[in-house]
């Protein structure tokens, strides 16, 4: 893989930055405040209606992160507002699927139907809904179906979808939010509500240009000061989030435990969205405080069996692939032993660490029908591709970065050929270039660390400058220069004279490497909290180990790291 600098013309942080986000820094850093959205106010006016007139209030959500948060935020917001309680439910992954249902609709005798995360699709749902008398407003950020059917609903906001909209980058928390301040402006809650909207933001892999940012770093500062519902600070402490959180630690340490219980638990969802609403005064008292702890020490679990499950699984399915004669890519792997509710993982792993689309079938309720899921890379718009193939599947849905489908066994081979001939082998065993944005100096990594971190939150939309770091050289803490890390002891962690060097999923390469000490390192820089103290990190995408000769002049230099 040949290292490679991505824009020749980016000379400093800010020319990086405008690159890759296709916007001016002014831009980047201030954007609109509360853009226009087509269909909220509607929305809110219909609601306020509804309230008024007494009726019951039924929120319907998703049972993923985003989901969980939104469902939430709604939910707080909505009593709040109202002075009463609000009901929610959640589709079940394994016994329903995604969405608002007509078995949903059958369980709603009156009142008020809110699907958030969801329902663009909903048609023969909503229109059921609709001939029981409810009320339906509709608040997503998925796309219309492929026939260009719309549900009847009395309101509708969906920006990516619906036109006229200022900006279609929410997710579903980030569109519930809005709403609430919509319905309430006046809201005594909206610190803890954009706390939940900015990790709903992140777990989804929103865009993080334009009002995602605000909401993302407000929420981080809500943390930050501990304005959070009760239920949510319990659920950090168990996780062991500093008070100084950044936005890695939402997508990689806060949603997990959120989309863990929805994944291995059919009514997983509910207990989370019941868990993050407790904010109730009564719940600071001990009794409460030890009920929600144990609560969070229990989503804090399901994610440990996940990664458990996850961490076997993908052992084997390395195995399985690397012994193919040629790997076609795009990927389609079918194992019908898989765990249905972690299929995406795997296809994300797949597509991160084989560097194309994957997508990753198992077995579904149905007799005959596989249960899939895919993930995109390298720009392909995965739900384009799944278009161009939808004669081939049962069902499915999606947007550019990720989706879900169910196919009958024998269309398998059929959808892995179209995938590959429409896509004209794109990847077919053709080794990636590896792209690199600035150089920096290894003496220069403490102040370019503190300077990045002013254009965070970074993410999808814009990602972290990447740095070529010429002739690292580990320095001796305690007893070694390095130490192997993680529940499965699969990162590798070198000291650097006052910086850290992090290789997530990279402790078999290491040690296959012979243990290298100095390297040449393609890497993001980080700025992180343990204990109340300020950490500078490397976080490596790709190493080369510098080859040494055993001369006179390799061992003084060698001793001259040592005493860095």
């Amino acid at each position: 893989m040949k290292w490679k600098k991505h824009q020749p013309k980016c000379k400093t942080i800010e020319d990086v930055m405008e690159y890759n986000t296709g916007t001016s820094i002014d831009e980047l850093l201030n954007p609109k405040e509360y853009p226009y959205l087509e269909g909220l106010k509607r929305c809110v006016d219909i609601t306020k209606k509804c309230i008024a007139a007494k009726m019951p209030v039924t929120v319907v959500g998703d049972y993923d992160c985003d989901g969980d948060t939104a469902t939430a935020i709604l939910k707080l917001g909505l009593e709040e507002y109202s002075g009463k309680l609000v009901n929610i439910r959640l589709p079940r992954r394994f016994s329903e699927g995604y969405g608002l249902s007509t078995k949903i609709i059958d369980e709603i005798d009156s009142g008020l139907v809110i699907t958030v995360d969801n329902g663009i699709a909903a048609v023969e749902a909503v229109k059921k809904a609709k001939d029981k008398g409810l009320t339906v407003i509709i608040i997503d950020h998925h796309m219309i179906r492929d026939d260009g059917l719309i549900p009847e609903a009395d309101a509708i906001v969906d920006p990516y979808a619906i036109p006229g909209s200022e900006y279609d980058g929410y997710c579903g928390a980030g569109l519930a939010y809005r709403f609430v301040l919509e319905l309430n402006p006046d809201t005594r809650l909206k610190s803890k509500l954009v706390a939940l909207a900015g990790i709903g933001t992140v777990a989804d892999v929103m865009p993080l240009i334009g009002d995602n940012r605000r909401i993302v770093k407000n929420s981080l500062e809500s943390v930050s000061s501990g304005n959070i519902t009760a239920s949510l600070g319990s659920l950090l402490r168990a996780i062991g989030l500093s008070d100084h959180p950044t936005e890695d630690n939402y997508g990689y340490k806060v949603g997990p435990c959120f989309n863990a219980a929805g994944r291995l638990d059919d009514r997983g969802a509910e207990k989370v969205v019941n868990f993050i609403s407790y904010d109730h005064e009564e719940y600071e008292a001990f009794l409460y405080q030890n009920d929600i702890d144990m609560e969070a020490m229990e989503l804090v679990e399901f994610n440990k069996k996940r990664q458990i499950l996850v961490q076997n699984a993908m052992s084997d399915i390395r195995n399985n692939l690397n012994s193919m004669s040629q790997i076609k890519k795009p990927i389609v792997y079918v194992d019908t032993s898989l765990h249905e509710g972690l299929v995406g993982i795997f296809a994300g792993k797949i597509a991160e660490e084989y560097h194309c689309p994957a997508l990753v079938f198992t077995e579904s309720s149905k007799k005959g029908i596989l249960k899939g899921s895919g993930r995109s890379y390298g720009g392909i718009n995965l739900k384009e591709e799944l278009d161009r193939c939808s004669d081939l599947f049962e069902g499915y849905g999606g947007h550019a970065g990720a989706a879900g489908m169910s196919i009958k066994k024998g269309n398998v081979k059929k959808l892995e050929k179209r995938l590959y001939d429409n896509l004209s082998g794109t990847y077919m065993s053709k080794p990636n270039d590896l792209y690199y944005d600035l150089e920096c100096d290894v003496n220069d990594i403490p102040e370019i660390c503190e300077k990045i971190r002013q254009y965070a939150p970074f993410g999808e939309g814009c990602p972290k400058v990447r740095y070529l770091i010429h002739d690292f050289c580990a320095v001796p803490k305690g007893s070694s220069y390095y130490e192997v890390m993680g529940q499965f002891h699969n990162h590798v962690k070198l000291y650097g004279k006052n910086f850290n060097v992090m290789g997530f999923e990279m402790a078999d390469r290491f040690k296959d490497d012979g243990k290298p000490r100095k390297m040449d390192i393609i890497g993001t820089l980080n700025t992180e909290w343990f204990n109340g103290e300020k950490v500078y990190t490397v976080e490596i995408i790709d190493y080369q180990k510098q080859e040494t000769k055993k001369t006179a002049a390799f061992n003084a230099l060698q001793n001259a790291c040592m005493f860095l």
